[in-house]
């Protein structure tokens, strides 16, 4: 019994390690400046692909073509926190181009990125029919379609839970500008106040007839809701360090 145990943690072990696919020779960027970084990934071969923003990070995706190699820089509050080896797909690449530093062989993905599994360290699915599942609930989740697992799996179910409800959150992200309402209601964009000192971010805000209705910390962000009378809209902005790091058109904060 004691020799099972022994052996399960071992295994449990290894799979953890295994799951940590940094990738070799960018570790130095971390806790770089996000502009640092770019410019010496670019220095180092790297093609800037795409940026996604997820929460608070913003997930960039390079791809090397001498190396033939796709990583992916996760950027929290300015500054690098990771560096992890991506599939050839993330960078829009074909099949062919392996990705042999972190050995992946699955080759079937269409819409969601590795960076949508983060309770998976930001991996794809070995499994096949694993990721199919989780990108069929993404893809659900992003249009707006019912939820519908047609899975007997239990892995396959979950997948395609996970995969549904980052979906879900993806389609608000990408839908932030709008304010939710419909016809020809005057609408007033906030968006640009992203990333701009509080004081200046604040003091606009008043300007264009916001005021606030509620103020909250979440860890050690500061959350504050704007609602204006005018226009009927209501913004929800997330501070920290005095800069402000997101902000959200069509809030329900206000309520």
């Amino acid at each position: 019994m004691k020799t099972l145990k022994i052996t399960l943690v071992f295994m449990l072990l290894a799979s953890s390690l295994m799951g940590q696919t940094k990738s070799s020779g960018l570790q130095d960027l971390i806790d770089l400046r996000g502009s640092s970084a770019e410019m010496d990934l670019q220095n180092r071969g790297y093609v800037h692909i795409k940026t996604a923003k997820s929460g608070y990070s913003a997930y960039s995706y390079w791809w090397n073509p001498t190396q033939r190699k796709c990583v992916c820089s996760k950027v929290s509050d300015g500054r690098v926190q990771s560096i992890l080896n991506a599939t050839p797909f993330d960078c829009n690449q074909n099949g062919n181009n392996s990705n042999q530093d972190m050995g992946y062989h699955n080759s079937n993905y269409n819409s969601h990125q590795a960076h949508h599994h983060q309770d998976n360290n930001y991996n794809h699915y070995d499994n096949n029919s694993h990721d199919s599942a989780f990108e069929r609930g993404y893809n659900d989740g992003l249009y707006n379609h019912p939820y519908h697992s047609i899975y007997t799996d239990s892995n396959q179910i979950s997948a395609y839970s996970k995969g549904y409800g980052v979906g879900v959150t993806e389609r608000a992200n990408q839908s932030s500008y709008h304010s939710g309402q419909g016809g020809n209601a005057t609408h007033i964009d906030c968006n640009d106040l992203d990333h701009m000192v509080v004081s200046s971010a604040y003091s606009k805000m008043r300007e264009r007839g916001f005021q606030e209705t509620r103020n909250y910390k979440d860890g050690d962000h500061i959350i504050k809701a704007w609602y204006n009378s005018r226009t009927k809209q209501c913004v929800k902005t997330t501070e920290k360090n005095g800069k402000i790091l997101g902000v959200k058109m069509n809030s329900d904060q206000c309520r």
